[in-house]
């Protein structure tokens, strides 16, 4: 009898791979002899169409019977059609379960013994993606003359971790004298001395300073903000950076949805 055995490699004395349509190797033994040879089976790296291919490589072999821990719909009704007896086994040798599906001693399956898409012994997908941290915020702001300045900054910085969440964080902070925004409480400068202003405007998101730099505080006057340009520069090279980690995150979702599609078969 000429059996098929699902391997995890290329010899008598390997562990069979439960998987049949993404095993490493097909061993085809003579049982009556115990001659063998080996097919390595592209099953691992395919996208999609795996138990069809495998049952196709088992065809070809001339063998009479395969013994695998599961099969898909696809590859039992191919594996049926091609007149080729299927048994159920695992955690053996090649060798034992290819005696074994020989002396009668593995139960014959005559379907699927899977539902479609599903897998036993799945190979690891990738960790979490990447997280981007929370970016720097941007601020400006003028602070009044006269003691009171009516300086407000905002800030904004966008986060994303796990690869999947995103966070967003906004505030608002008028300072005396010197107008304050995000970041760490600083003091103000007035005509009244010196003043508590909540929050430094030239302060990114977190009190990461912004690639401007911090605003130097004076008691001659109110303080230009950063300059339009480099602004619209920043908020620009934030977003692009955020849709470049979006489209990444799209690309490993749809690579592995298509991987747990073609598990099973």
């Amino acid at each position: 009898m000429k059996v098929a055995v699902t391997s995890s490699g290329d010899n008598l004395d390997a562990q069979m791979d439960p998987r049949f349509g993404r095993c490493a190797y097909f061993v085809i033994v003579d049982t009556d002899s115990m001659d063998f040879e080996v097919v390595e089976n592209p099953g691992p790296q395919m996208g999609s169409g795996a138990g069809t291919a495998a049952s196709q490589i088992v065809g070809d072999s001339g063998a009479e019977a395969v013994v695998s821990g599961n099969y898909g719909p696809n590859a039992a009704m191919a594996l049926g059609a091609g007149g080729i007896r299927t048994f159920q086994g695992s955690g053996m040798t090649v060798r034992e379960a290819a005696e074994a599906a020989a002396s009668g001693q593995l139960p014959e399956v005559g379907g699927a013994t899977t539902a479609a898409h599903t897998g036993t012994m799945g190979q690891g997908g990738r960790g979490a993606a990447p997280g981007m941290p929370q970016g720097g915020g941007m601020g400006g702001g003028m602070g009044g003359g006269r003691g009171m300045g009516g300086g407000g900054g905002m800030g904004q910085g966008g986060g994303m971790g796990g690869g999947q969440g995103m966070g967003q964080g906004r505030g608002m902070g008028g300072g005396q004298g010197m107008g304050q925004g995000m970041g760490q409480p600083q003091q103000g400068y007035g005509q009244f001395g010196p003043q508590a202003g909540p929050m430094d405007p030239m302060m990114g998101g977190m009190g990461m300073p912004g690639p401007w730099g911090p605003q130097m505080p004076g008691p001659w006057g109110p303080q230009m903000g950063p300059d339009p340009e480099q602004v619209r520069q920043y908020h620009l090279s934030m977003l692009q950076a955020q849709a470049e980690m979006l489209a990444q995150q799209l690309d490993f979702i749809q690579s592995q949805i298509e991987y747990l599609e073609s598990l099973g078969e």
